[in-house]
Formats: structure tokens, sequence, C-alpha cells
């Protein structure tokens, strides 16, 4: 027994001398560099990328293998661009388990290290091929180009006999089924370069510092990473601060994070962060469907940027728990509680949705009711509330007992207030549900409303149907005991195409779009005061001092981007609308928004005993155009209507053309553009009987002023109309400014046509107008006998000044009648001044400025300017 123990013993140790011996042979012969093609070439059958090597591989097999690999780089996918590349990298594998089937390597560390990943049109990742083995099956490959090249290696000389090293569990056939552990890994200096092709987002994430524990299948191990995000397209500069427990097992597709944290601080795409952090724990099965969150918390606060900033911005949520169920259809949730608060447009929000208690199951749900609340405080403030109650049904077919949505819009001294609500369920399966007896009403409270208040009540149902593509509403109203019925229909929701119709009975539009000329609820001081403020600017310092005003901001100018992806089309049909005054009928419209357009064709109606015909629409950029045709309408009542005066009366005829922009909401007027023509027959000029006042004239001409002359009062006479059997005029429009280019208008003995200027400015309200008045025809007639000393004379009439109350002149140094102007020089302005009630001379010493375009003092010793003559006619246009 002995003897043997004694050779076994011998047997052991001259195999273990010899083993030695053969693995230090094999260390002074072996050269790792020889065998880069071998492993390119496995590389590149494997993955068809290029593998390029640069610096030297540094082999050690004692007590790991282990390997140094300097300057390597990975290409794409069948092309030469590269993928990804490191300065070095050291991976070290221990030998014995390797005999096991199980890859251990030791710690791996990596320097220098860059990718470049890429996100294609169609959604998938140029790093697609490489995770489709799993990560353990690419290292394990890499462990057996290794082993290859080991077991290939020759010992000696090139002519000597060749020896193999043989591992017996690492073969490249059977390297997926190896299991894998890794000691830890150790990331320096890293960064990863990232474009999404669809979007054109590329960004990138530096100085990438990452290190873990032990990385084995199914067992917890930490991870801590540093780095930086920057980008240029969005801009991006934030730190990136994040740590955790991950656990994953590929096998069971299991993926765990225990005690996440991360903080990011810094530029991000669109948010201006100063703090976002990420805590709590998840975890996530794909086989089984199912994700688990708790203790989850996601804080962030800055400030977001692009077409929509919001200043201050703070959000929180908080998850304590959920547990869904994708495959059994099973969600608990706990404690749910979302808040949002920021600045947008000088208004500040809240956001707020509370989910204290969720169960869904497959054949039961309940809860309690969750709620929901909006609040908007600024120029206007609005308080929305939100609630599902009565949670039951199903997980395959949720429904709430009552969805209702309480809600109030204060606008100066305007209240809006909605009460809604409706039964609602849903179907999952189906992808189809929506609200099947919606009830509400809707209160207006305005002082400016007849009775100070307006209420309708509605009821109605809508219907959605994704699997259809379908979306169906119908709301029915009553307003003023007159019926409303709206349809709306679309289909293709991802870029909705809709088809509504809109008809009632009558409809008043001053409760939505106020009463008065001032915004809905705005009250008549107010909006006075709001004037006076803008005349005046901002208060005058106490010492006289003129205050430096800070530049004003440039208005943004308004776009209509929505019309760029809109498809709507719809019918208006409404017995009788209201606007403040006017009264339409018969109202009939097609609509159509799409394509960056919004129009509206078709247009007709009937209003003061005439027709409209007419069209109008709005382009992305704010571009608008009308067209339009009014005939046989009475011109005073649709003036006195629509502006509250009327300067005209009659029956006529209105065409207009017209082009401009809303861009800047404030100075749309100084935009237009176009042309406008108005026919009138058998009207009459109201608030002047110009007849009356020529007479007076020709009278006091004609008997050398010895018969006391007669005219009409300054600011004309109430009742005192000037008739014509016609009257035609055309206007141009340019940068809101209108040019008269023609007037005709004939009445008995007289005739006026247009003068010059001929300049009305509409945004400003102002004018200034001259017209030439000849008297004609006199030899007929009584009331031509009376103007015989006018016969033939044409009088330049000139209009002037604020568009409410302008000034009026007649040019006298104009007329060309000598016995005109020999009146004039023999007091006919005396005579004309004490007919009138003209306001009291000023003081001689008081500086008097001299109004543009208005004709100098008479330097015969007239003592009132020829302007008080003008006074006569003043009612002229009112």
């Amino acid at each position: 027994m002995t003897v043997w123990f004694k050779r076994v013993l011998v047997g052991l140790v001259a195999i273990a001398i010899a083993a030695l011996v053969g693995i230090a042979i094999f260390l002074l012969t072996f050269d790792p560099n020889a065998y880069k093609d071998k492993v390119r070439d496995l590389v590149f059958e494997r993955y068809q990328r290029t593998l390029s090597i640069n610096g030297d591989i540094e082999l050690s097999l004692f007590p790991r293998i282990g390997l140094t690999v300097r300057d390597a780089s990975l290409s794409q996918r069948n092309s030469d661009t590269v993928f990804a590349s490191f300065d070095s990298a050291r991976v070290a594998v221990a030998i014995w388990p390797l005999l096991s089937n199980s890859l251990v390597v030791d710690h791996v560390s990596i320097a220098g290290f860059k990718a470049w990943v890429e996100r294609a049109d169609d959604g998938s990742l140029n790093l697609q091929d490489l995770l489709s083995g799993g990560a353990s099956d690419t290292l394990a490959l890499a462990a057996a180009g290794v082993a290859d090249a080991v077991k290939a290696a020759p010992i000696g000389d090139g002519g000597q006999e060749k020896r193999q090293f043989s591992l017996p569990g690492l073969q490249a056939g059977n390297v997926s089924e190896m299991h894998v552990d890794i000691a830890g890994l150790d990331l320096r200096n890293g960064a990863i370069h990232m474009l999404d092709q669809k979007s054109g987002v590329a960004l990138n994430l530096l100085d990438l510092d990452i290190k873990t524990g032990r990385i084995t299948s199914d067992q917890a191990f930490d991870v801590v990473l540093k780095g930086r995000l920057s980008g240029d397209e969005p801009q991006a500069d934030a730190s990136i601060d994040a740590q955790a427990m991950l656990q994953f097992n590929p096998e069971r597709k299991t993926y765990s994070a225990q005690r996440l944290s991360v903080q990011m601080a810094g530029r991000l795409p669109g948010f201006d962060a100063k703090q976002v952090s990420l805590r709590g724990n998840l975890g996530y099965s794909a086989y089984a469907q199912t994700l688990n969150v708790s203790s989850l918390e996601l804080l962030a606060s800055g400030n977001i940027d692009g077409d929509h900033p919001i200043q201050n911005f703070n959000a929180s949520l908080v998850v304590p728990q959920l547990d869904f169920n994708r495959s059994q259809m099973d969600l608990q949730l706990e404690k749910l509680a979302l808040r949002v608060r920021g600045v947008r447009q000088k208004d500040n929000f809240e956001l707020a949705l509370d989910a204290p208690k969720l169960m869904m199951a497959p054949q039961s749900a309940a809860g309690d009711a969750v709620t929901g609340m909006l609040k908007l405080e600024g120029e206007q403030t609005l308080g929305l509330n939100m609630s599902f109650g009565g949670i039951g049904g199903s997980a395959l077919q949720p429904s709430a007992r009552e969805f209702r949505v309480e809600g109030q819009l204060q606008q100066g001294r305007r209240l809006t207030r909605l009460n809604l609500s409706s039964p609602v369920q849903w179907n999952i399966l189906q992808r189809s549900g929506g609200l099947s007896a919606i009830k509400g009403d809707l209160r207006i409270d305005d002082e400016i409303l007849e009775g100070g208040s307006f209420e309708f009540p509605m009821i109605g149902s809508l219907a959605l149907d994704l699997e259809k593509d379908q979306l169906r509403a119908d709301i029915n109203a009553v307003l003023d005991g007159s019926k409303v019925d709206f349809r709306l229909r679309a289909t293709e929701l991802d870029v909705p195409r809709s088809t509504f119709t809109l008809s009632a009975d009558e409809l008043n539009l001053d409760p939505f779009l106020g009463s008065d000329g001032a915004a809905a609820g705005e009250a008549p001081e107010d909006k006075e005061k709001s004037a006076k403020e803008k005349d005046e600017g901002k208060e005058a310092p106490a010492d006289g001092s003129a205050k430096e005003q800070p530049p004003a901001a440039a208005p943004v100018p308004l776009r209509f981007p929505l019309l760029d992806t809109m498809d709507v089309k719809g019918e208006l049909d409404i017995g009788e609308l209201r606007w403040r005054d006017l009264l339409l009928s018969d109202v009939k419209a097609a609509i159509k928004a799409g394509g960056g357009r919004f129009n509206v064709s078709q247009a007709s109606a009937n209003l003061y005993d005439g027709t409209f015909k007419g069209e109008f629409s709005l382009t992305t950029d704010a571009a608008v155009q009308a067209k339009g045709a009014l005939a046989q309408v009475n011109i005073e009542a649709l003036s006195q209507a629509a502006t509250g005066s009327s300067p005209l009366a009659g029956k006529g005829s209105l065409t207009f053309d017209l082009k401009g922009s809303v861009a800047d909401p404030q100075d749309w007027m100084r935009t237009l553009g176009g042309n406008a023509q108005l026919k009138m027959r058998d009207g009459a000029l109201k608030g002047i009987n110009l007849l009356q006042a020529l007479r007076g004239i020709n009278e006091a001409i004609r008997t050398s002023f010895r018969v006391p002359i007669e005219l009409p009062a300054s600011g004309g006479q109430e009742g005192s109309r000037t008739a014509f059997t016609s009257l035609d005029s055309n206007l141009a429009l340019e940068k809101g400014v209108a040019t008269v280019k023609s007037l005709n208008v004939a009445a008995p003995y007289l005739r006026i046509r247009e003068g010059k200027p001929a300049r009305i400015a509409l945004a400003d309200r102002s004018l200034d107008v001259a017209f030439n008045v000849t008297v004609v025809n006199t030899g007929t007639g009584q009331d031509g006998q009376s103007l015989r000393a006018l016969q033939g004379v044409t009088i330049p009439v000139r209009l002037h000044g604020a568009m409410t109350s302008p000034d009026y002149e007649i040019r006298w140094k104009e007329i060309g009648s000598k016995a005109v102007q020999q009146a004039v020089k023999g007091g006919l302005l005396d005579i004309v001044r004490e007919a009138l009630p003209v306001p009291a001379a000023p003081e001689k010493n008081a500086a008097q400025p001299q109004r543009p375009g208005e004709p100098e003092k008479e330097k015969d010793g007239t003592k009132e300017t020829v302007r008080a003559i003008g006074q006569a006619i003043k009612g002229l246009l009112h």
C-alpha cells in the first residue's frame, strides 16, 4: 500500500512539473498578436463587422488568462464606418471555471471608450445585432476566440512539433450555454454619441465613468455612473449622477433596479433644469409582462423653453406602490399623486392628479375616486375640477358611474361656469367607449348681458372607437328657448379628418363675444382707463424730468400652425344670428380647415332688406382675405347697427375684396389692402340740408346782404337731409389707408365729386378728404331760381381730423365765381358768423398753432377764419 501511494505521489509530482514546464514554454513561445486575423475573422463571421486591433495584445495565463488590448475599433455592420473604439482594455479570465463551462471574468477595465449609436427611420438600432444574442453570448464568444488561439498555439520554433493546450468546456459551438460571471467593470473617460435619424436629435454622453460590483446572472450588484450630457441639436449640457442595485436574469428576462437614484442638473433638451431626480425601486419581467414600482419619486424643477415656454416649472410624481400584470390584466395602484406648477405667458398654473386606491382584475374593478384639478391665474382666472367616481366594471371593461367636470372662468367682470357629468365606459379589447349620457349646463354672468346672466342646458353623447379609428359627438342645447344642434364625426384620428354641422333656430353671440366693443367681461370704464393708460404711458416723475422707459418687447407674431395638420369640413345653418346690434337671418356657410388654410365659403345671409354673399380665408402665417357683396341693403339701418351712426340713408350695394394680416392683433388694420365699391340710388346725406345752406348764401349774394342769412346750426340739424338720386364711390386700400378714387353724387341742382386730398386712415380713425359741390340746372323750378347766383359754381369742402368728430371747412379762396369772391370781400363771412353759434375767438396774445392745411386768416379785416363757414355743414357725415 505504501509503495503504491509513493508511486502515485511521484507520478502526480511529475505531471505537475511537466505541466509547469509546458506552461513556461508556452508563455515563452506564444505570440497572441499572430492571431489578430483569427479573431477578426471570427467577429466578422458572427456579426458582419470588422474588428481592427492596431496596438499590441499582451497575454498572461496564471493565475488567470489575461488579455490587454490597445487601440482597437469595431465597425458598423457591413460597413467600414467605426461603431465603437477604445484606447485600452484589460480582461482577465479564470482558467478552472472554464473546465465547467463557466466564464468567470476578473475586473474589466476599459479606457477611452467611444461608441456611435444610431436609430434609423424605421426605429432599428445599429447595435441590435450585438444585443440579439445577449451579453453573455457576446462575451463568451470573445473568450472562445482567445481559447481557440491558445488551443492552436505552437510550442517551440515553427519547425518543431505543435502541441495543443485544450480547455474542454470552452468551444465556439456551445458559448451560448456558458455561465458568465464578471467580477467588476471599470469604464473610464467614455463617450457615447447618439443620433436619431428620424427626429434629427443628436446627443452625446461624455466624460462617462462607470463602476460596478460583481456582475453575474440573477444576483444583485452595485452600479455607479457619472457623466455629462451634451448636444447642439437640441442644446444640452447637463451633469448626470446615478447609482442603483441592479439585477438581471437573461434566461428569464427579468430586470430590476433597487435603491435607484438619478440626479441631473443643467441644460436638458427643451428644459433648463435646476434639478431632476428619480428615486425608487423598479422591476420588470418580459416573460411574465409584469411591472413593479415601489417608493417611486420623480422631481423636476427649472424652466421649459420652446414654442410654449414655462417659467419656474416644478413637478413631482409620487407612486408608493404600483403592480401591473399585463398578461393577466391585473393592476394594483396606491396613493399616486402628481403635482405640477409654473408660469406660462404671465399666467400662474397648477395641475394636480390623485389616485388614492385603484384595483383592476379580469373579473372586477374598484377603487376610490380619481380626481384632477387645473388652475390658472393671470389676466384671466380658470378653475377646473374633474373626477371619476363609482369605478367599476373589470380590467377589460372599466367604467365609472359618474365622470364630472366643474369649472369656472373669470374674465374681468364676466364669470363663466360649466357643470357637466356623464357615465363613462371603455372596452380595452375592442378599444372603444365614451360618454354615453352627457348632461350639463353653461352659465355666463355679466352685467352687459340682458338680465345680467345667460344660461343654457345641454345633453348629448360622445363615442370613441380606436379599432375603427372613429370619433362621434352629438350635442343638443337650448339657448333662450332656441334649439341648437352640433354633430361631429372624425376618422383617421392620428391626423383627424373631421366633419361637423351646426344648426340653430336662433343664435346670439353676445354672451360669447361681448355685446360692445370691449373684450368680453371688460367694463366700459375699464376700457377707457386702459386706453388712457396706453396713450399717456407711465406717470411722469414729480420733478418734471423725463423718465426713461424700457424699450417695449417686440410682439410675437401670431401664427396658426394647427392649420397645417387639420382636416376639418363643416356646415353652418342658422335661422337668426345676432351680434351686438347686427341681425342676420337664414345664415349659411361652408367651412374647411387644412393644408395651412381656413376657409369660409358659400357664405350667405339676409340682412336689412337685402342679401349678403361672401367668403373668408385665414392662413397659417396669419394672412387673411375677405370678399363679399351686399345687394339692396338698407345702408342706414346696417350702418346704425354696425357703428352706431348712419351718415347715409337709403338702399345700396357694397362689394369689397380685402387682404391683410392678423399676425399682430393690435395693429391688424395697418395691413389692410384691396378695394371697395358703394352704389346707392334715391338716398340722402343725413345731418344737413345742403340746398338750404346754399340758398341762404345765394340770397345774401343776390340781395347784397340786405336780407338776414339763414344757415343750419353747427354740427347739423336733426332730421336735415340732402337727397340724392345716385351715389357711386370707389375706395382703394393700402397698408390700412383708404383713398377715395372716385365719388359721384347726383342730387337735385347739385353734383358732388371727389377732390384732393382723399385719405382715410382706418387704424388711426382719422381722415383728410376733400370733395367738390357744384350747383347745376338752376334754370328749372323754384329751388333752381333760388340758387341762380351760384349757377355753375364749384364749392370745395374739406373734412379732416378724427372720424367721430371731423372738422369741416369751405375753401372760399378756391371758388372761381366772381360774385362769390366779391361777396366774401363784402362781408359774407361776417354775416355767416352772426348766423352761426361760433365759439368766441381766442385772445389776440394767445398763441394758437395753425392746423395743417387750414387756410390763413383773412388779411382784409375778417375777424374769423374762413373755417367758420364750414361749421354750417359740419353734420354732413354725422
